[in-house]
Formats: structure tokens, sequence, C-alpha cells
């Protein structure tokens, strides 16, 4: 769940999926004032919108769906688009009711709240948010009292490498810097991702940064080293594929499709942490069906269903994993690192706000030399 300065970050990771079963035992999915299926009939919809990012993403989703409409007796009504501000847009431009359930990053739920485009959620229906893990439990984007959204996967923009040419995981950011790699790096061309990892490097809290200039300095001396900041999952996946790059930063689970790929790369968390997004599900002002939109979205991100859907699309859920079966290649996907994890970043979007515009000014300077 979508970068850049218009904080529509999560777009290019779910672009560029368009290209290319774990049950929790003995856990409650369902809202507890629904009951059983028979109980709850009269009550819900007989069917429900859910928009979603499209392509493969979608199609993992698929999983989850039908095991909503197969419990509930649902018909899901599937619609899809390529950013958050689009979807936002789309609510915006909508009279109430024409969407229900709705896929967005952090950036978006944050943005959906802030415009008043999502419902809040009965908390009485929300019977699995206690399995999410704490780190995603209220967090800066949707930070309570009231509940917006559903956290399934997180995300992290960390370090990718060619184990053919750097035959030792790296561990640190510092690792950028090293000139014999220079000319043979690449980095997302986003602002606000650069002084996040950045400031981890330096030691500095990316939602409170003591010393821009510090920060802007060491930004300055890698830009030298690199060659080129791409714009899309695609354009890194070529860079990495044509081994134009040996080193830089991306996503986990576009690393690992690039493995079954053959291509000789992997992903590392860095022992200073790193910038993470998170995709949620929400409900959409003014849906008509909102008693069946917070039970699909209960049910969607828990553990009934959500780690199925992890296995397809190569991210982590939210769930705290003593609450799912974790299967082979959950485990082994190096996003599934709670040290990790816990030293990454979410994004203050309120601090975000005050400052992307002239930090997003001084990058483009970098850049031009």
């Amino acid at each position: 769940m979508k970068k850049k300065t218009k904080s529509t970050r999560g777009m290019t990771r779910r672009q560029f999926l368009k290209s290319t079963f774990a049950v929790g035992v003995g856990l409650s999915t369902g809202p507890l004032i629904l009951g059983s299926r028979k109980g709850a009939s009269a009550k819900l919809a007989k069917t429900l919108r859910v928009d979603n990012w499209g392509g493969a993403y979608q199609e993992a989703c698929r999983i989850g769906y039908k095991l909503f409409e197969e419990k509930y007796g649902v018909k899901i009504i599937e619609g899809s688009f390529a950013t958050t501000d689009e979807m936002l847009a789309k609510i915006k431009a909508s009279p109430p009711g024409e969407y229900d359930v709705v896929y967005l990053d952090d950036t978006g739920v944050f943005k959906g709240i802030k415009q008043k485009l999502l419902e809040p959620l009965d908390k009485n229906n929300l019977t699995n948010y206690k399995y999410i893990m704490k780190k995603f439990q209220y967090p800066p984007y949707d930070p309570g009292p009231e509940i917006y959204s559903m956290p399934n996967e997180y995300y992290s923009t960390a370090l990718v490498y060619n184990t053919e040419v750097i035959s030792k995981k790296p561990d640190s950011w510092g690792v950028l810097w090293d000139k014999k790699y220079k000319k043979k790096i690449s980095l997302w061309d986003w602002a606000w991702c650069r002084i996040v990892n950045t400031a981890l490097y330096l030691g500095q809290d990316p939602n409170n940064i003591s010393d821009i200039d510090a920060i802007f300095n060491a930004m300055k001396e890698l830009n030298s080293s690199v060659l080129k900041y791409y714009k899309s999952g695609m354009e890194m996946q070529q860079l990495l594929t044509n081994r134009d790059v040996v080193l830089g930063e991306f996503w986990s689970g576009r690393t690992l499709a690039l493995r079954d790929q053959n291509v000789p790369v992997y992903f590392n968390i860095p022992k200073e942490g790193a910038f993470i997004n998170v995709g949620a599900c929400c409900v959409a002002r003014g849906t008509k069906k909102k008693l069946t939109a917070e039970l699909f979205v209960n049910f969607i991100t828990g553990p009934e269903s959500y780690p199925k859907i992890a296995e397809k699309i190569h991210y982590v859920p939210c769930l705290d994993p003593k609450y799912y079966k974790v299967t082979k290649s959950i485990r082994e996907n190096p996003e599934f690192n709670p040290e990790a994890v816990a030293k990454c970043v979410i994004t203050n979007n309120s601090y975000k706000d005050k400052h992307e515009k002239e930090w997003t000014e001084r990058f483009n300077l970098i850049k031009a030399g």
C-alpha cells in the first residue's frame, strides 16, 4: 500500500506486482455481535465492493475473498486502482455508498482520516485487532482513540545486494558509502525515504530530526556514488537483473521475486533499522454496508486468512506470529525478524507534512549537483 512527494509511496510496489496455508487454530475471526453465519445472514449485505491495488496483489487477495464468501455467504465485487491518491479522489468525488472496503497504505490511511473519507470502525467488530503485533496497534498514521484501519502487511525499504559480488551480508547502511561500490548503487528517488534511512544511519530519530544538515551532508556525499535514483520497481528490477548495480535499497517482496527468477540478489534490514510501510484495509465513507464491511476487514487481516495471502505476495503479516502457524516461506522471509522490525520506523505523517516540501527541494538540488 504511493511514494514521492505526493505520498503515493506504495504505488511502485503495487504496480510492479502487476507485472509479474496457515490457519490460526481456535481463533475468533468474526465480530462478536455476529456470531454464526446463520445468525448473521439477515444482517449482512448480499454483496460487498472491495477496491484493491490490482494485478498480482489482487490475485493473491482472492484467496481471502473466497474464504470470506464461503464462510459468510457475501459476494465480493472487485474494483481496482493504481495509487492511494487516485482511490481517495474516487471516494471524495462519489456519492455515499459507492465504495465499501478499500486497501490503502499508511499514508493513504492518514490522508483518508484527515479528509474524512473513511469510516471509524466499531471496535466490537475488530476481534482480530488483539492478534496484531503491538508495533502496528494504534500506529502514527491511525493513532486512535478511534480506529480507521486494520493493518495486514508490512514492508521495509532496506538493503538489497548482489550475492555474487558481495558475499558477506551487509548489516549497516554504512556500506552505501564504501567507495568500492561507486556508480554501482541505486536508491529510491523519494526524498523522504532517503532522509529516514540516512537519519537512522546517523543515529537520529526520523520523526524528530535533531540535525538535518548532517543528514543532507551525508546524502550529498553519497550522491557521487549513485548510478541512478530509480522511480519505479520495474526500473530497479532491470538494474539488478542486468547487473548495472550491485547494491542499493529495495523491497523484500520484490527481491524475493527476483530470486525466484534466478537473479543473485538478497535483502537485509540493517542494524540501524529502516523505513517501513504498512498496508491496511479500511471502510469508505458513507458505505451502506458498514457491518458487512467491518466483518470483511476484520476477517481478511486476521489469522484465518491473511497468512495464506502472505504466502503469495512475499510479505509478512502484521499479525503476532504466536497467533498463526508460520509456514517455511514466511519464516524464511528476511523481514520475518522481530528484532529488526522493532528498529524500523513508521512515518509520523504530521511531522512529514511539515517538512517534506522543503526537504524534497534540498534533495533535488543534491541530485542536480
